[in-house]
């Protein structure tokens, strides 16, 4: 059985620093794409509002001329669901690393703010125990923290080559 990462372990070294940078770039790169996405979420929303409170929009989208409003509120409907999809998987890592963490997603909009908060942990089994690396936005900040043994963030280092070189 896997070790618990020990919460409280700080990290000099480079593998954690580097496993820090790689995971804060990535992270930046998923906020970035969220935010985005949300943008788009919300333009659907707006038109969806307006569309079914019987407004006709179809000077702002003309390709509304050629379809019924059921169809319409469908379409927007479906693409309000995918944009939704995206967000989450804007925070999925590469398929070459992918096998090597679960996953944990997390998003919440707190009262008053533009952005939501994205609280996501990708955690390694291995054989020297779990690493828990977490990015957590604030605006449109992005903190990473790596935490677990020394042993564990060395040999998560190492996965992580061999499984780019694939």
């Amino acid at each position: 059985m896997a070790k618990r990462p020990n919460l409280t372990t700080e990290h000099s070294g480079q593998d954690a620093s580097q496993l820090s940078k790689l995971f804060k770039s990535r992270a930046e790169k998923s906020l970035a794409e969220s935010i985005e996405l949300l943008s788009a979420r919300g333009l659907y929303a707006r038109a969806l509002s307006k569309i079914e409170q019987g407004q006709d929009i179809s000077d702002e989208l003309p390709e509304l001329k050629t379809i019924s409003t059921a169809n319409a509120i469908r379409i927007i409907k479906n693409l309000i669901a995918d944009a939704d999809e995206q967000v989450e998987s804007a925070w999925a890592l590469d398929t070459r690393y992918a096998d090597l963490f679960k996953t944990s997603f997390r998003m919440k909009q707190p009262p008053g703010e533009l952005f939501p908060v994205f609280d996501v942990e990708y955690t390694a089994t291995t054989i020297d125990g779990d690493v828990v690396i977490s990015a957590v936005s604030n605006r449109r900040m992005v903190t990473v923290t790596v935490t677990g043994s020394d042993a564990a963030v060395q040999s998560l280092a190492k996965r992580l080559v061999i499984a780019g070189l694939r």
